[in-house]
């Protein structure tokens, strides 16, 4: 059949159209009910975790490491024989040699000028004012405090000593034993005054003082008008000028960088030369603060721990039966100033620190903090060896009182001020009194800041 040519031009007019159409209409995507493949995602590597130390026995096993001290006495035979004990009862037979300084400055120069082949010890008791000196020298201890296997509890610690309150700043040694200067109150005088309990407050301590002292100012002498109160230190210490300012700050302690010329620690001092001026504290020109209180001239004096051991001798040698006792330095917060020795490790083999780790980890577990300390008027560290020592019956009255304080946390340590800025807030304090009244306490603070600080 033949198709005529108007009808052909008509069908193909008709495509035309329907192609152009088509080619308008939106491109349709048939339906499945199969999805579609995920896009693959390429993530990039996040930072890796410093993988924890590994402690390998065979690495330690038969070693010898070395152990740098200088305590004096008994305190350091104590460590001796402990060091004795850990040779013969360490697992691994880890074998250490003990080289003992005189003081602590022969032990700084040996450290900061070795002699040709010393090598530097593995393990170091030094002062924190050494360790902050040090830092180059020294391991942070961080990666061993937080072991998971060999680690050590913050808690272990005296509260106010934990370690890990250095901020961003690696943790370079720990504290081992502390000492402190008390303050000691007649304790049969003060209640035959009508006082039952030891001052809490500065004010307290104020009232106590003078009511000591009116005892002495009723007689017709007028030359011991100045005696009954508080006997101020005849020697120069850095702890009783902490202790007052900080117990009297409430919050804020007086710490490097802080300044201490400040209302706060001027108005402390005032108070105390204030009693100075009224007769309520004096300052003994012979003999010793004890000796004055056992003569009963004083009913408040501060002592360091030697001299109160030997305040009972005192005490018996003049024939005085009033029973004492010790307290913190009175104030919004009562505290005591407390300084001491620490254990650090220096930059030696990684299996020597290891194993020096492993010492230092056992001499401050609670048994040996409390062999340590024991007999020598030194304080553990350790929360659980100075509950021990608090309720032992051998220990002195004095030691227990002592302890006690610093369990209720009622104490502040110094490592935070070196030697020498110690030594001038502990001369200047010493000059103030000795040259009374041409002194004053504004002068005093003012010319710490000066010394410290300098540039404020």
């Amino acid at each position: 059949m033949s198709i005529s040519k108007p009808t052909l031009n008509a069908f193909l007019a008709i495509l035309l159209v329907a192609i152009l159409l088509a080619s308008c209409s939106p491109l349709m995507v048939p339906t499945t009910n199969q999805e579609l493949p995920a896009p693959t995602v390429h993530s990039l590597p996040g930072p890796t975790a410093t993988p924890e130390m590994v402690f390998i026995a065979n690495d330690m096993r038969g070693s010898t490491i070395t152990i740098w001290q200088a305590l004096d006495g008994e305190l350091s035979k104590n460590l001796v024989a402990l060091l004795s004990k850990w040779e013969l009862t360490n697992e691994l037979g880890i074998k250490v040699q003990v080289r003992s300084f005189p003081n602590h400055q022969l032990m700084a120069e040996a450290i900061e000028h070795p002699k040709a082949g010393d090598a530097l010890p593995d393990v170091i008791l030094l002062l924190p004012q050494e360790a902050n000196a040090w830092q180059d020298r020294l391991v942070s201890l961080d990666p061993y405090l937080s072991h998971s296997s060999e680690g050590i509890a913050s808690e272990m610690w005296l509260d106010f000593l934990r370690p890990g309150t250095n901020g961003d700043n690696p943790i370079l040694s720990l504290p081992l034993l502390r000492t402190t200067r008390v303050m000691v109150y007649n304790q049969t005088l003060a209640e035959q005054l009508g006082y039952s309990q030891p001052p809490s407050s500065l004010i307290e301590l104020a009232k106590m003082a003078c009511a000591a002292n009116a005892q002495w100012k009723a007689d017709k002498d007028p030359a011991n008008d100045g005696f009954g109160g508080l006997a101020l230190d005849t020697d120069a210490n850095w702890q009783s000028p902490l202790a007052w300012m900080n117990a009297n700050r409430g919050s804020g302690k007086v710490l490097d960088p802080a300044l201490f010329n400040d209302p706060q620690n001027l108005a402390t001092l005032s108070t105390l030369q204030k009693l100075r001026e009224d007769g309520c504290a004096w300052l003994p020109d012979q003999g010793t603060e004890q000796e004055q209180f056992a003569a009963r001239k004083a009913i408040l004096f501060t002592a360091d721990l030697s001299a109160l051991q030997s305040l009972a001798s005192t005490m018996a040698q003049a024939g005085n039966t009033d029973s004492w006792r010790a307290m913190p330095y009175p104030g919004d917060s009562p505290l005591l100033m407390t300084s001491g020795v620490n254990l650090a490790m220096m930059a030696t083999e990684s299996s020597k620190q290891k194993a020096g780790w492993l010492l230092t980890k056992w001499l401050l577990e609670p048994n040996q903090q409390a062999d340590l300390a024991d007999g020598v008027g030194i304080f553990p560290v350790n929360k659980e060896a100075m509950t021990m020592i608090a309720d032992r019956t051998t220990a002195s009255k004095d030691y227990r009182d002592v302890a006690k304080i610093l369990l209720a946390n009622q104490a502040l340590d110094v490592a935070g001020l070196n030697g020498i800025e110690l030594g001038m807030v502990s001369d200047g304090f010493f000059i103030m009194n000795r040259s009374y009244p041409y002194i004053s306490p504004a002068q005093y603070l003012g010319s710490l800041d000066e010394q410290l600080h300098p540039n404020k």
